[in-house]
């Protein structure tokens, strides 16, 4: 669990640096450098948000393997904050595409 919160947080960084790189380029006007390196944020943010997906997955699976050996209420609410930090995934993924745009 503690692995998969601090890649959620490098996650949320990156996606704030993005944003960060993305106005400071914005201001300098130079088109090409800032359409290469938006790219690279993007796809860096893309990375990091597909292999949290695969991190929230996996951990659910093992919740659902030790089922037997959690307290119910326990396993309910450690599933209810995976589905949380899954949809949270999909908006800044939603998020990327969005800056990617503008």
């Amino acid at each position: 669990m503690k692995r998969l919160n601090q890649h959620f947080a490098g996650t949320v960084q990156s996606l704030k640096s993005g944003i960060s790189k993305q106005d400071r380029y914005g201001l300098a006007g130079f088109r090409k450098q800032q359409s290469q390196i938006m790219m690279d944020v993007h796809q860096e943010v893309r990375g990091d948000v597909d292999e949290l997906r695969d991190m929230i997955s996996a951990f659910k699976g093992e919740v659902f393997r030790n089922e037997g050996g959690l307290d119910p209420l326990d396993m309910a609410l450690l599933l209810l904050l995976l589905e949380d930090m899954d949809d949270l995934t999909l908006w800044i993924r939603s998020m990327v595409t969005h800056l990617q745009q503008i």
